[in-house]
């Protein structure tokens, strides 16, 4: 008998009791049978990644349920149709009062009910939605040793910086190789001085001997004279 509707359990609760226990657990911890397929259901809602993204799980930004706080992946199970769940999952929803409509999601279902989702928490099931926090390394050398993760951002700008210093190094040795093989330009032959130039490049110019006594000049006075007393 179906219990009353002041006195059953919420339309999620019955989900996440079946599928997690009220935890953000991956497939592999609970057992299931799409362990066979390789993508593992997850979260508190159970949700595999081919689903999480057929529904929303790419547009909350993030890759899989088990990364996403608890009202992400609510928001994403609101878009999947109710049939989508196990066959344990829907005999419990009928035991609880619950008739799933066919082609009904698990929002069109809540919304016909009535029910709040943000009522349902996973601590009314024992779980949790607080996330664990990372471990802290001790102080020390050890700790301060050892880098913080670097952020998808960071990481992307280093490694475009690092492409963009590979392409620089690699044409700057190609210029460097091209430069080594350019052989420079012969020196351009000296042409000889043609017969009528001023210069002749194969018969320079003799420079006087001034070790030599200079010749001496004729005494033209004393010519003169002499030419005079021939004529008398």
């Amino acid at each position: 008998m179906a219990d009353a509707p002041s006195r059953r359990p919420s339309i999620l609760a019955t989900i996440m009791r079946i599928e997690s226990g009220g935890r953000n657990v991956t497939q592999g911890e609970i057992g299931d049978i799409n362990n066979r397929t390789g993508d593992l259901a997850k979260g508190f809602y159970q949700i595999t990644g081919g689903t999480w993204r057929d529904f929303g799980g790419d547009k909350v930004g993030y890759k899989s349920a088990i990364d996403a706080p608890y009202a992400a992946q609510l928001q994403v199970a609101q878009n999947i149709p109710v049939q989508r769940w196990g066959p344990n999952t829907q005999a419990a929803l009928r035991a609880a009062g619950y008739e799933p409509q066919p082609g009904e999601t698990l929002g069109q279902m809540l919304t016909r009910y009535g029910e709040d989702p943000t009522a349902t928490k996973p601590e009314d099931l024992g779980g949790s939605t607080v996330v664990a926090a990372a471990p802290t390394l001790p102080a020390g050398l050890l700790g301060a040793s050892t880098p913080a993760p670097a952020t998808s951002i960071d990481g992307a700008k280093r490694d475009k910086e690092k492409e963009e210093e590979a392409a620089y190094a690699s044409l700057t040795r190609e210029g460097m190789k091209l430069m080594a093989a350019e052989e420079p330009p012969a020196a351009p032959p000296v042409q000889p001085a043609s017969a009528g130039g001023l210069l002749q490049a194969s018969a320079p110019v003799p420079l006087p001997d001034f070790t030599k006594p200079a010749p001496s000049l004729p005494d033209y006075l004393e010519m003169r004279s002499q030419q005079r007393l021939r004529r008398a």
